[in-house]
């Protein structure tokens, strides 16, 4: 093997094989395979964990007719603007990357949810600690 190519690969076994489904478009049957070849390993006598990273759906414990428990919620910041702190300076807009905050001069900054990813970088910049963390919930793991 070209030494270029080598130092790709592992020079060492890896001890636990790792099976992972993965791409494609939506409906082409990933989850069904996934759980199907989980199912046949195991019924074979092999340890199996199945990891359902679906972001959009993951329907893993449906196929498997497993109900999920002891679930915790997965939240991120989300800024909320103290009105009674802020001076309207417009400086969180400034440093939003996303143009989650919008600043019209004279008002307070207008949030728009759906664009945040939750940086909090208008947080660190505002000189009134006008923004407070909120928390928005964007899912469960189990």
């Amino acid at each position: 093997m070209k030494a270029e190519i080598s130092k790709f690969f592992h020079e060492k076994p890896i001890s636990t094989p790792i099976v992972a489904v993965t791409g494609g478009k939506g409906g082409t049957g990933k989850t069904t395979v996934a759980v199907n070849l989980a199912v046949a390993l195991k019924m074979k006598g092999m340890k199996v964990m199945l990891v359902d990273v679906d972001v959009d759906g993951p329907n893993d414990a449906v196929l498997l007719g497993v109900k999920l428990e002891n679930g915790e919620d997965v939240a991120f910041f989300k800024p909320v603007v103290n009105t009674e702190k802020c001076v309207k300076c417009g400086k969180c807009a400034e440093v939003c990357l996303e143009n989650a905050l919008v600043y019209v001069k004279g008002q307070f900054p207008a949030f728009f949810e759906e664009l945040c990813s939750g940086c909090a970088a208008c947080q660190l910049v505002c000189p009134a600690e006008a923004i407070e963390e909120g928390r928005k919930i964007l899912g469960e793991v189990y």
